[in-house]
């Protein structure tokens, strides 16, 4: 028997609450930062206040619904641009626990292994979202030291500057306040299947090495803002130092011309 697993990041941000007095589903799990349900057919949702929803065993009809709620509900305008994933998980009691890659096997159908699957799915569709943003960010970063290496300057200049920065350190913000998504809940610290479950999952869908990898991005985009920076203010120093030249020359000869006059 195989069930699909489907998630995808639908913002930076859901608010839980709004969500919670919303969705009509049996409530399994709670927690202040997450919402796991039940559907009247038996399948899952679980929703994470980071971002991202993944459905086990739900219909796309009534997927399509619950995100269109999920969307009235935040005003998020459209989800095309945002990250998913899919997978499947095979039952077969003839067969040992595996996680694989797109495909995890399990020996039983249990709440506690379906939940222990979506929550690390959740973590990666959220990993996969902040490094598409991080690689984006870096990219631009790129445009901006190739012009440095071809003109000699960077055409990034005041408000401009400014807004770059801003991106950069908001991006920064909203990885650190999200840094729990990276916790392992107690139900998987009391239950050692499970923990071994959310380990391999962790191995698998390379969650710390991707962490990672998005830390090393932000990391050379601030190297490269702090050097664009130190250029925009010497650039506007060595401004200031030429006006203050012609402002004394502009003297100098007004007085040369006011001599000659007399």
């Amino acid at each position: 028997m195989e069930k699909l697993v489907f998630g995808l990041h639908v913002n930076s941000n859901i608010n839980i609450e709004i969500i919670k007095k919303s969705l009509l589903f049996e409530l399994v799990r709670e927690e202040p930062t997450e919402l796991f349900y039940m559907t009247e057919a038996g399948g899952y949702i679980f929703i994470a206040n980071y971002g991202s929803v993944v459905f086990v065993d739900v219909e796309q009809d009534k997927q399509t619904l619950i995100l269109r709620s999920i969307h009235n509900l935040l005003e998020i305008k459209s989800t095309s641009d945002f990250q998913s994933e899919k997978y499947t998980i095979e039952i077969d009691s003839k067969k040992q626990r595996r996680v694989l890659f797109n495909k995890i096997i399990l020996t039983s159908y249990e709440v506690d292994n379906i939940y222990t699957i979506m929550f690390s799915i959740a973590q990666s569709i959220a990993l996969g979202y902040y490094s598409s943003r991080s690689e984006h960010l870096l990219e631009e970063t790129r445009v901006y030291t190739t012009q440095l290496e071809t003109k000699g300057k960077v055409d990034l200049k005041g408000r401009q500057l400014i807004q770059y920065i801003g991106k950069a350190l908001n991006l920064k913000n909203q990885i650190a306040r999200n840094l729990y998504i990276f916790d392992t809940p107690q139900l998987m610290w009391e239950e050692q299947s499970l923990d071994q479950l959310h380990t391999a999952l962790t191995r698998e869908l390379d969650i710390t090495l991707r962490y990672r990898y998005i830390q090393e991005n932000l990391g050379i985009v601030q190297e490269n803002l702090e050097l664009f920076k130190d250029l925009s203010q010497h650039s506007h120093s060595a401004q200031l130092e030429w006006i203050i030249i012609i402002l004394i020359l502009i003297e100098v000869v007004d007085l040369f011309v006011t001599k000659l006059i007399h």
